[in-house]
């Protein structure tokens, strides 16, 4: 009897040292890290009819192309207690995201914007991926001046030919 359970602890070793030793090497695979930036900028559109859309535009960079793309940018509005978010949208192959509000109150647009994207986790070939995350510089816009054709005319002139 006491032989045979020698024989089992003996078989249960092997059995884990072999199991050990063919273990996929996803367990072990090396995690690559890309550093991401973001940058965010805002702006109106205003088209031959009179129409205005306001768009918020995110583009992701990093030294990784796989970082880039399908990428979730969020943007938000700065408030005094807590930021609004406005929406957000993913980012193409080439790392761009947009976001257009049509026809906004331009009496509300005036403020601090800026955009987040989010840290990801990507599967490769060769090991994992991490795409950092981070936060756009803050933009500031201020409320739209309109101007009478005359003054408009004016400010021209006074310009130069």
């Amino acid at each position: 009897m006491r032989v045979k359970r020698s024989a089992l602890g003996v078989a249960a070793l092997l059995l884990v040292l072999l199991s050990s030793a063919l273990a996929p090497a996803g367990a072990s695979a090396r995690v690559h890290r890309a550093k991401t930036r973001l940058l965010f900028d805002t702006f109106g559109i205003i088209y031959s009819d009179g129409s205005l859309d306001w768009a918020y535009v995110g583009v992701v960079e990093s030294r990784s192309l796989r970082c880039w793309g399908g990428r979730r940018v969020s943007f938000y509005r700065k408030g005094l207690n807590s930021d609004t978010l406005i929406g957000s949208t993913r980012s193409d192959f080439i790392g761009e995201a947009v976001l257009i509000e049509p026809t906004p109150d331009l009496s509300s647009q005036p403020g601090k914007y800026y955009a987040k994207v989010r840290l990801k986790r990507r599967r490769t070939r060769h090991g994992r991926l991490r795409c950092s995350g981070d936060r756009s510089s803050t933009v500031t816009v201020s409320a739209p001046q309109f101007l009478s054709p005359k003054t408009a005319r004016a400010r021209v002139g006074a310009l130069g030919p």
